[in-house]
């Protein structure tokens, strides 16, 4: 993964899951070796979860299902 700025990466991205799709493992094993935590928590929690790591200073990134 070439980054032009490694100091904007998020240290945690957040990512939703709703019924029928997941986040594939490959992609959570490379996210984790560039050192970038990842949760995958369903879209109502991952959303107030990120809200309160932005609220702590916290560099979060997050990937939304919102088609719904």
């Amino acid at each position: 993964m070439y980054v032009r700025f490694p100091e904007l990466l998020p240290t945690l991205l957040l990512t939703s899951q709703v019924l029928g799709s997941q986040v594939p493992p490959s992609t959570v094993e490379y996210l984790e070796k560039q050192g970038i935590d990842v949760r995958v928590l369903q879209t109502e929690q991952a959303v107030k979860e990120y809200n309160a790591l932005v609220a702590q200073g916290v560099r979060v990134g997050g990937v939304f299902h919102s088609t719904c």
